[in-house]
């Protein structure tokens, strides 16, 4: 087709939705790798046709948050009515940046937002609607934007459809990973400790998620087995630390987590030793 026959096409197509819908949305495929002016015209031309929502995809996840900000720029600046509709972005992950992309557009004028409960989706999937709202919520004092989403419930709903699609989630997946609340090593474990804010900016009970974890492992120190132990029932202090610890290193030496019951074990080699 001609630029001339995609626009008659475009307004011909709204046109006709028109006569049964009041909303009707109209997305330029391939938009982020489209000429700015004719991205533009076509814009203008579905508006003026009876479009009320225009979504902007990246179709095949090309683009980067500072071009899509600029394209962005390009339809504030061009498109006479952008503040009388709904601007509305759908990013792919091919190039892993659909988060940051659906973040600069709502920086830039998006008011709307497409994406997928953990980024499931064509190819490499789309934007995670969870971590555009965590982002949203996290850093609030940049965006400047607000959602209607219930963060608490973002967990759940991780994990059902997790199971509906029998796609297993990432345990190191922003937000709903298995691991997006545990710290194993021994520097983050004593900050943690000392102040749960000095390596989490989202807390676990935010998002509906388990409590923060610190399992244990070859890389804890001993601030953090200490902790564990004392938690557990056990009564240690530092000085009871110089004997626990080389131990305790021995037996994470060999396991990937080191769990109560090994610590028990250990406990009960320190009795032996001490008699």
């Amino acid at each position: 087709m001609t630029k001339d026959q995609v626009i008659a096409s475009i307004r011909d197509s709204v046109t006709y939705a028109h006569k049964f819908f009041d909303i009707i949305e109209f997305s330029p495929e391939d938009a982020t790798r489209t000429e700015p002016d004719f991205l533009v015209e076509s814009i203008e031309t579905a508006i003026h046709a009876g479009a009320t929502v225009i979504n902007i995809p990246d179709t095949v996840g090309y683009t980067n948050p500072v071009e899509f900000a600029r394209l962005f720029k390009n339809l504030r600046e061009n498109v006479k009515e952008f503040d009388e509709i709904t601007f509305s972005v759908h990013c792919h992950d091919d190039l892993g940046m659909a988060v940051a992309n659906s973040l600069a557009s709502i920086e830039n004028g998006a008011t709307r937002i497409e994406g997928t409960i953990n980024g499931i989706g064509e190819r490499a999937g789309n934007a995670a609607l969870e971590e555009v709202a965590a982002a949203l919520y996290v850093r609030k004092d940049y965006y400047d934007a607000t959602s209607n989403i219930d963060l608490k419930e973002t967990k759940r709903i991780s994990d059902m459809i997790s199971d509906f699609a029998n796609m297993p989630v990432p345990h190191n997946k922003a937000v709903v990973g298995a691991n997006a609340f545990a710290h194993e090593s021994g520097i983050h474990q004593d900050g943690m400790l000392k102040n749960p804010q000095t390596y989490e900016i989202l807390t676990p009970e935010s998002v509906g998620a388990n409590k923060t974890t610190l399992p244990l492992g070859k890389l804890s120190g001993s601030h953090a087995v200490m902790a564990k132990l004392n938690t557990i029932g056990y009564d240690v202090d530092r000085d009871d630390m110089k004997t626990i610890f080389p131990i305790f290193k021995r037996v994470a030496d060999n396991e990937s987590i080191v769990t109560e019951d090994d610590l028990k074990k250990i406990m009960d080699k320190v009795k032996e030793a001490v008699h």
